[in-house]
């Protein structure tokens, strides 16, 4: 019975929600009714693959085209949050210590994105990261361990390339206010 429950979720899910026949509004509401945490004025675009329902999303973020959320463990994205095409949050992993078998006994680790970041295309995240709020992190990097707030990262394996600055709040320029 948990097979089947578990095909039918999977079905709902990745089937007909990430269908590109299937409007915006009408996936929002079928993420909903799975389970998945999705706010109003989120977006989450066809062929985004799902693993669980173990997934929040704040607002105004946006999951582009080809996303994959292996999420056996959660996977929370904050506000404002633009995630670029075929990024891959990876929250499972395996032992790999025994010689005879690096695939060892599996284990799974949350991910965590902060409020304003940009994750770029083809980027891997690894479970057990925390993304601080505002960074930015570049077309394919693969994130193995935590970003500081306010942070350009790339590369393989990710590291910090640099500062970025932050706006005071009367600096600020944006159209949320004429919406």
């Amino acid at each position: 019975m948990a097979a089947l429950r578990s095909y039918i979720w999977r079905f709902a899910i990745n089937g007909i929600g990430g269908s590109a026949a299937i409007p915006d509004r009408a996936r929002q509401v079928i993420y909903r009714a799975m389970g998945v945490k999705i706010p109003l004025h989120s977006r989450i675009s066809p062929g985004v693959v799902l693993t669980t329902r173990r997934l929040t999303i704040g607002y105004r973020s946006t999951i582009n085209y080809g996303c994959v959320f292996d999420n056996r463990a959660s996977v929370t994205v904050g506000d404002r949050v633009g995630i670029g095409y075929g990024v891959r949050f990876i929250t499972s992993s395996h032992d790999t210590r025994d010689p005879n078998c690096r695939a060892g006994a599996g284990s799974v680790a949350p991910i965590r994105v902060g409020d304003g970041c940009w994750i770029g295309s083809g980027v891997t995240i690894l479970g057990g990261v925390s993304i601080g709020a505002g960074c930015v992190i570049a077309a394919g990097a693969v994130v193995v361990r935590d970003c500081e707030p306010n942070t350009l990262v790339g590369g393989v394996p990710a590291r910090r390339i640099r500062d970025l600055g932050t706006l005071d709040a009367g600096e600020r320029t944006s159209n949320l206010g004429n919406e």
